[in-house]
């Protein structure tokens, strides 16, 4: 099949369903539409932020390639980075992703905050806690190593940058929160019970769901969803005397049954399994959207 808009054609690639043929036109076309000067969408770059580099599937888990190269750049096209602590931020940007760590020097944190001044929306995807993975086994997925286990400690920056963000009324914790009955099995598999082979779910490996009032159902943000996995993901606290003008809204929470480890936390599922989890009794905020009109 073969789209023509003026002198530009496009061929589109054979697909079986429907759906993908849909998908493929709707995208082929914003994509023959499209001027450079409509991306509105920015990444900010610092040297603790994710790498946007993709150069295969064996990178870990500190880049954003396969996202901004195989799903950001399908949707809206080439994506720029934002050097902030060299450059201003382009008035042609109407939202920006900081995805990743980092913190802000006085000349950065003022471009951010004329940023938002204007009606920028930032979209923070934060880490507060680092380990490191044990090397890639194609075979079992992900995995934590058995012989080395891997220990999560705060990151270096974490309590710099809270700094500021607390000027804007919310923190990202050094924590990390385990929901047992609401997380997702990556494990190989194994004998979970006497007589039974499956896998154990890893409980910071998070599954919230609109069913189980975990994901709001209101919010646009979330709202297309019924599911949203969220691995090794930090709890919120937010400050509302800190910005009485803003609203805050939770858009993502735990189960009451989730207990958070702070400071410096075994991962390997082996660790995980010798401490017994112990339910908080409360709900833990993982996102929320704060806004205000200036």
């Amino acid at each position: 099949m073969t789209l023509t808009l003026g002198t530009e054609k496009k061929t589109i690639p054979f697909a079986f369903y429907a759906e993908e043929i849909e998908y493929q036109i709707l995208t082929t076309l914003r994509k023959m539409i499209r001027k450079p000067e409509d991306v509105k969408i920015g990444i900010l770059s610092l040297p603790e932020s994710l790498s946007t580099v993709f150069s295969g599937f064996e990178n870990g888990k500190d880049t954003i390639g396969i996202f901004t190269d195989q799903i950001l750049k399908e949707e809206y096209g080439i994506v720029p980075e934002i050097h902030i602590e060299e450059e201003e931020i382009p008035d042609s940007i109407g939202t920006l992703l900081w995805i990743g760590g980092g913190t802000l020097s006085e000349i950065s944190s003022y471009r951010l905050d004329q940023f938002l001044m204007r009606g920028g929306n930032l979209i923070l995807l934060f880490k507060s806690m680092d380990f490191r993975l044990a090397p890639s086994n194609r075979k079992n997925g992900i995995r934590i190593d058995s012989i080395s286990p891997g220990i999560a400690k705060p990151t270096s920056y974490i309590e710099e940058q809270n700094r500021i963000f607390e000027y804007y009324g919310f923190r990202v914790n050094t924590d990390l929160v385990l929901d047992p009955n609401h997380s997702l099995p990556i494990s190989s598999l194994t004998e979970v019970e006497p007589g039974i082979i499956g896998k154990y779910a890893y409980p910071l490996w998070i599954l919230v769901g609109s069913s189980d009032q975990m994901l709001s159902e209101v919010s646009q943000f979330t709202s297309p969803f019924q599911n949203l996995l969220l691995p090794w993901i930090s709890s919120l606290t937010l400050f509302p005397d800190k910005q009485p003008k803003v609203k805050m809204e939770t858009i993502l929470s735990s189960s009451e049954e989730a207990e958070i480890r702070s400071s410096v936390i075994a991962i390997g599922e082996k660790q995980i399994l010798a401490n017994p989890i112990q339910s908080g009794g409360q709900k833990n905020r993982f996102g929320c959207n704060v806004r205000r009109k200036f």
